[in-house]
């Protein structure tokens, strides 16, 4: 019995286990960027949310609250788009984590869980893809904002359906 061979054996293919590990770790690194923008977005878009609110409380007769209402909607569906895309981000990173834990799993058990890595796989695809789409609906809600004080402030300015 050749000890020290299949000692060395087990650790080449450990090695190899972790390498194909390292690749999903990677991607977790792009998602924890994203979330980190994301939060950020979420934190100035209920900053502003605040200040409205304050500015209602402190003076409740005004007739620009008309105004202040309107963008308070459009601020809280950017919450909500911005809460979704953060929870199906954080989804997709615990998606990597446990195939990676899979990885490891298999190995050590000697199990071949392919379908199951595959699946962790995808659904983390899907959880990241639907958060991206939300982000970038999340976008157009903010720029929407813009593009309405574009069109007051400048003349030349077309309106979505192309007039002016």
């Amino acid at each position: 019995m050749n000890t020290p061979h299949l000692a060395n054996e087990f650790a080449m293919d450990l090695a190899t286990i972790i390498g194909v590990a390292i690749a999903p770790v990677f991607m977790l690194t792009g998602i924890a960027s994203f979330l980190n923008v994301m939060t950020t977005r979420l934190g100035r878009t209920i900053d502003r949310v605040r200040i409205l609110e304050r500015r209602i409380q402190l003076k409740p007769e005004e007739l620009q609250n008309t105004k202040i209402i309107s963008e308070l909607r459009l601020l809280w569906r950017r919450i909500t788009l911005n809460q979704w895309a953060i929870g199906l981000c954080t989804a997709s990173a615990l998606f990597i984590c446990v195939l990676t834990m899979s990885l490891f799993g298999g190995y050590v058990f000697e199990r071949n869980i392919s379908v199951l890595i595959i699946g962790f796989f995808c659904i983390a695809l899907l959880c990241l893809i639907a958060a991206l789409g939300l982000y970038l609906l999340e976008i157009r809600y903010a720029t929407r904002a813009f593009n309405t004080g574009r069109m007051i402030y400048d003349p030349r300015a077309k309106h979505r359906d192309g007039s002016q």
